[in-house]
């Protein structure tokens, strides 16, 4: 069921879940889906959006748009690996009409493969 107010939804699967093991220093690629949970077109601007704090990575590109409803998925891939301990936060903003909505997904990096 859509949310009748815009909304833009990270949805945490069995990548993101498995990213939470992965080995310092290594590449290691993350998929990350998107949902539009409400009733409104989004676009996402994903030169600047998602965004990765505190680790390297190679971001996607481009202009993604979401129908009510509609998911896509991204890879993100961190180019030096994550380190046990820090923090992966995912950020996602959407614009319709000059509004915008966003969503975060903060993923924590245990040691360990």
């Amino acid at each position: 069921m859509l949310h009748n107010q815009p909304n833009i939804t990270i949805m945490e699967n069995n990548a993101t879940i498995a990213f939470h093991y992965t080995t310092p220093g290594n590449p290691t690629s993350v998929n990350v889906p998107l949902l539009n949970y409400g009733d409104t077109i989004l676009t996402i601007n994903l030169d600047q959006y998602p965004r990765l704090n505190g680790t390297a990575y190679d971001p996607p590109s481009g202009t993604a748009t979401l129908q009510p409803g509609e998911a896509i998925e991204f890879q993100i891939i961190i180019l030096n690996g994550p380190i046990p301990g820090e923090y992966i936060d995912i950020y996602v903003q959407a614009t319709y009409d000059s509004n915008t909505v966003t969503d975060q997904l903060i993923i924590p990096v245990y040691s360990g493969s």
